[in-house]
């Protein structure tokens, strides 16, 4: 599916929750701190975004597998502990969009230390979950990848309710996708940022879905 998304386009959601446009097999949406993240593609896709910011590592511990806590255990500074949990859960959270369930099933569930996502406790919750079952069954044989960045990203300094924007955020992203399709090329990442967004139904601007 080739071509560009125009104007102005309205986001629904499916019966599990999931967003969705017309005439887009993929799409998927997360707001973090006056952005907007909304990732398109010809595949299914989950996107997470997070501000970076100073956080403590600790409160994400409970979330995290015992190789995701041995990641953070072998990061010395406390800096640079909690920008590994922070990627951390943005990627947990791609890939829980990916799978169409969530926050439905615990953080805990996915291990996203390595390359390849381990999904095999996430698929056993939503098995037992009645109305996630069936869902499982449909992804129970596919293998998730999650790819991360950090983007810049230049806002104006404008009053809005809670002060000033600041200028020269830095934000990470996190998109997870079904490693059985082709990849989209890397410099034509089917996302886009939008900040101070007021109906969040609905995204304003232009992107590519090739």
């Amino acid at each position: 599916m080739n071509g560009v998304i125009q104007e102005m386009t309205r986001i629904q959601h499916d019966g599990y929750g999931r967003p969705h446009i017309d005439g887009i097999a993929g799409c998927s949406v997360s707001h973090a701190d006056g952005f907007t993240a909304l990732a398109v593609s010809r595949h299914p896709i989950g996107v997470d975004i997070e501000v970076l910011r100073p956080v403590n590592a600790w409160d994400l511990w409970p979330y995290c597998t015992e190789r995701e806590r041995g990641m953070m255990r072998a990061v010395d500074s406390m800096q640079e502990r909690a920008h590994v949990a922070l990627t951390m859960w943005t990627r947990k959270e791609a890939v829980l969009k990916l799978l169409g369930c969530g926050l439905r099933v615990p953080p805990e569930c996915v291990d996203v230390s390595g390359p390849h996502v381990d999904i095999t406790a996430a698929l056993h919750a939503m098995r037992h979950d009645e109305d996630l079952t069936q869902l499982a069954e449909e992804i129970c044989h596919r293998s998730v990848e999650v790819c991360s960045w950090e983007c810049p990203v230049s806002t104006d300094v404008r009053e809005v309710a809670d002060g000033p924007k600041s200028v020269g955020t830095t934000v990470l992203l996190s998109i997870a996708r079904y490693a059985a399709y082709p990849q989209e090329k890397a410099d034509s990442m089917p996302v886009r940022l939008v900040s101070d967004v007021s109906e969040p139904s609905m995204i304003c601007g232009a992107w590519s879905t090739a």
